[in-house]
C-alpha cells in the first residue's frame, strides 16, 4: 500500500499524539483493518489502541506501559544515549563519505529516517503549489491559523 493512500486526524503534543479516523484512499478502516494495524508493533498494547479507538505514538509506552519498558531498559546492556552517542559516529562517518548520495542505511537505525521525506514532501508541496496534507505542529497564538503565505484561513 502507498503511503499517499493513507489519511488520518492527530492531536497529542510533539511525539505523544494519537492517531484516529484512519482512512485508506477516502474509506474508512474496518474494525479488522484497524485491529490488523494496532497490532502492528507501536509499542503500546493493541488492546489499549482498540480500546481508545487509535493508533498510539510509540513513544507513549513509556507512559502507559512504565513497568515494563523500565524492566526492559534496565536490562539493556547500554542507556539509550550512549546507543544513541555510538551510531551517531556511525552516521556521521556515512553522511562524510563522498561514495553516498542517498539517505545512508546508518540513518534508519537512529529512529529519524522519516523526518527528511516529511521536509522533502513539505518543501516540494510549497515550490510546485501542490495540495497536500502533511504532519506537522504550529505553535497557537489565538486567533486563525494562517502559514507563511497566509493562504489558508
Amino acid at each position: 500500500m502507498d503511503a499517499k493512500d493513507i489519511q488520518c486526524d492527530v492531536f497529542g503534543l510533539n511525539h505523544l499524539n494519537y492517531a484516529y479516523n484512519l482512512r485508506i484512499k477516502g474509506r474508512p478502516l474496518t474494525a479488522e483493518e484497524f485491529e490488523k494495524a494496532a497490532k502492528a508493533g507501536w509499542g503500546v498494547s493493541a488492546d489499549l489502541a482498540i480500546k481508545i479507538g487509535a493508533l498510539l505514538s510509540g513513544y507513549l509506552q513509556y507512559y502507559y506501559h512504565t513497568k515494563e519498558v523500565y524492566e526492559k531498559l534496565k536490562e539493556a546492556p547500554q542507556t539509550r544515549g550512549e546507543s544513541v552517542l555510538e551510531l551517531e559516529k556511525e552516521i556521521f562517518a556515512d553522511f562524510n563519505n563522498p561514495v553516498f548520495d542517498e539517505k545512508p542505511p546508518s540513518l534508519q537505525k537512529r529512529g529519524c529516517g522519516g523526518y527528511a521525506e516529511v521536509a522533502v514532501a513539505v518543501m516540494d508541496a510549497i515550490h510546485n503549489n501542490r495540495d497536500t496534507c502533511q504532519p506537522g505542529g504550529c505553535r497557537w497564538s489565538g486567533g486563525r491559523f494562517r502559514s507563511w503565505r497566509g493562504r489558508f484561513r
